[in-house]
Parts: structure tokens; C-alpha cells; sequence
């Protein structure tokens, strides 16, 4: 870890968990060779235990400039059970940061159930939607056998 490479060393980021990348707002500049360019991750390790109600994985890399000098090691572990998911990171160049969230939701019949998949939205629907909306957005114009006109009459 080079504090004299990073603006605020272990800034709090609140909810917010990196397991790659870099927090690039925070890097000054290369103590050793004075390169602005953002550190690359270098050495990544991934660790998983899986036991009977848990699983938790933990990420350990270093960020690292071009000429080798290292500029912070990076710690992130994620833990999933029954009936959260958790998030922890503690990096000198990326900050501290946890956040957890609720597995389950309570049904209206007392029971436990996954949450609902977000919608995924698709370029055909969206298209398809404006199309049946609005007739003269059609290729070509208006629709065949109508007028600007039936839409006033």
C-alpha cells in the first residue's frame, strides 16, 4: 500500500462494492514513476467456501501502475444464505464500503419466496410498442389503406 500514490487513503463508500476494477477519482498519481494512467489488477485470488447454509466467496488482488510499483492491495468478500447476500470491500486506493440486501420477501401467506426477476427490456418490444402507438412511424408513413385524415374523423 503507497499512500503517496492515492489522494484519501480508505475513503467511505457507503454501499458501494467493487470486487474489480478501481476507484480511479482517488488515484493521484505513480509515487514511484509519476504515471496518471488508472492501476491495473494484478495477482487476483478467489477463495470460495461453500458450507451447509452458506457460501462466501473472497477476492484479494493488488492494484498495480505499469512500472510494478504497487499502489494498494484490494479485499472483497461476498457471503450469501438463506436469508441475506453481503458485500464487504476494504482497499487503501478504493475505499471501505458493505451493503447487504434480503434473499427472501414474506409472501401474503406468511411463506418465503424469491424476489421477482427484473424485467428485461428488449430493443424488438420497445420498437414494436412505438410502431402499434403510432401508425405513421412506420417505414414508409402511414399505415396501408389510412389517411392522415381517419384519425380525425
Amino acid at each position: 500500500m503507497c499512500v503517496g500514490c492515492i489522494r484519501e487513503a480508505f475513503v467511505s463508500r457507503g454501499s458501494t462494492v467493487l470486487e474489480s476494477g478501481a476507484f480511479a477519482l482517488n488515484f493521484a498519481a505513480c509515487a514511484q514513476c509519476g504515471s496518471r494512467d488508472v492501476p491495473r489488477s494484478r495477482g487476483v485470488k478467489v477463495v470460495v467456501e461453500e458450507e451447509e447454509e452458506e457460501l462466501v466467496e473472497e477476492t484479494e488482488f493488488e492494484h498495480a501502475c505499469e512500472c510494478g510499483h504497487v499502489v494498494a492491495s484490494h479485499w472483497h468478500k461476498y457471503a450469501v444464505d438463506a436469508a441475506s447476500r453481503r458485500w464487504v470491500m476494504e482497499c487503501c486506493l478504493c475505499g471501505r464500503g458493505a451493503d447487504e440486501r434480503a434473499t427472501l420477501r414474506p409472501s401474503a401467506r406468511g411463506r418465503s419466496q424469491p424476489p421477482p426477476p427484473p424485467p428485461v427490456p428488449r430493443r424488438e418490444d420497445r420498437a414494436l410498442l412505438s410502431a402499434i402507438q403510432v401508425p405513421h412511424m412506420l417505414p414508409g408513413g402511414i399505415a396501408p389503406g389510412e389517411s392522415e385524415d381517419d384519425e380525425w374523423g
